[in-house]
């Protein structure tokens, strides 16, 4: 072999080697956009089902200030009287009682259109649909029905001998679950402070590993400072 071809072939493998090295440097770059894109989009969907929480909140808030009493509180004693279950989801028979006629408002408090006293998973929505907190022109079910496509019950607890209100979100991701834990009480525990895991039990209990993909249910005190030391639920 002449001089001039073990030349060439000594370029072309050194030009391969630098190639093969740029490649995986540059794979690298790729991988590293693409998991911060990822983090990116999914701080974002977590903000967003944040606020619709808060959304909730606020709505349930301005109905009290205004009316003297809470959404759904047919007997003004400071207690929306109705107990969600406890479970990853709202069982098919609770999501049957949300009523998916738009010109209904089912077991409303409001005295304009009041035809019963009875509280319920409606009394809640309807309260707020008949006095345009949401629209008049959707149902229950759909105004209760949150982002990641289960439901919002608002009701009461025991906590501490004592019913405490609060908004369930049913079947939602856990890793968004311990994001808005965070955020909400600026540590991570599903046993403590105003948002809690609540599809094991009524206590609160830990969230699965951050790796998990698993879905739960959390619980929010929106309506009790006794929530954020507090550890035991009654």
């Amino acid at each position: 072999m002449s001089w001039i071809m073990k030349l060439v072939m000594k370029n072309q493998t050194g030009f391969t080697l630098i190639t093969f090295a740029l490649a995986v440097v540059s794979s690298g770059i790729v991988l590293g956009f693409v998991v911060q894109g990822k983090d990116l989009v999914d701080r974002l969907q977590y903000t967003n089902f944040k606020n619709e929480i808060v959304e909730l909140e606020n709505k349930v808030w301005s109905y009290k200030l205004d009316h003297g009493r809470w959404p759904g509180d047919c007997n003004a004693n400071g207690i929306i009287e109705i107990q969600p279950q406890a479970g990853i989801q709202l069982s098919r028979a609770n999501e049957e009682k949300l009523n998916k006629e738009k010109d209904k408002f089912v077991d409303a408090c409001s005295n304009r259109l009041m035809q019963t006293t009875i509280e319920s998973e409606n009394s809640v929505f309807s309260d707020l649909r008949i006095d345009g907190y949401m629209p008049k022109s959707d149902s229950n079910q759909t105004v209760a029905k949150h982002g990641a496509g289960n439901y919002f019950i608002v009701g009461a607890v025991e906590f501490n001998q004592q019913m405490q209100n609060v908004i369930v979100v049913y079947t939602v991701p856990a890793k968004m679950a311990q994001w808005i834990d965070v955020v909400i009480d600026g540590k991570l525990d599903g046993k403590q402070g105003r948002v809690r895991r609540w599809d094991e039990n009524a206590a609160g209990s830990n969230w699965p590993l951050a790796t998990n993909h698993e879905m739960v249910s959390m619980v929010y005190f929106f309506d009790s400072d006794d929530a954020i030391n507090s550890t035991a639920l009654n």
